[in-house]
């Protein structure tokens, strides 16, 4: 499809640029995309195709922090608020 082979030179150049600045890069569309069968990034969005859903929120939220804890940042070093008790509600 058109708008993914766009989302993919996007993410592409994006991580470049993250490896050039020695910046964190967490390529969500390239996950979302190796999860399950073809069409099960879908679950992640609600009906405009480019918002979270709460599926999505929950998916972004756990592979961020996965992300944060390679680099000595997980759950356990960030300050607790609501967000890391509780679920994640879609606004």
């Amino acid at each position: 499809e058109r708008c993914t082979e766009r989302a993919e030179q996007f993410c592409q150049t994006a991580a470049k640029v993250a490896q050039e600045k020695n910046v964190m890069f967490l390529n969500l569309m390239q996950l979302m995309l190796g999860e399950g069968d073809e069409d099960h990034w879908r679950a992640f969005l609600v009906s405009d195709g480019l918002h979270l859903s709460p599926a999505g929120q929950s998916f972004v939220f756990t592979h961020l922090i996965k992300k944060l804890e390679q680099f000595g940042l997980g759950s356990d070093a960030l300050p607790h608020d609501r967000l890391l008790r509780g679920t994640i509600q879609c606004l």
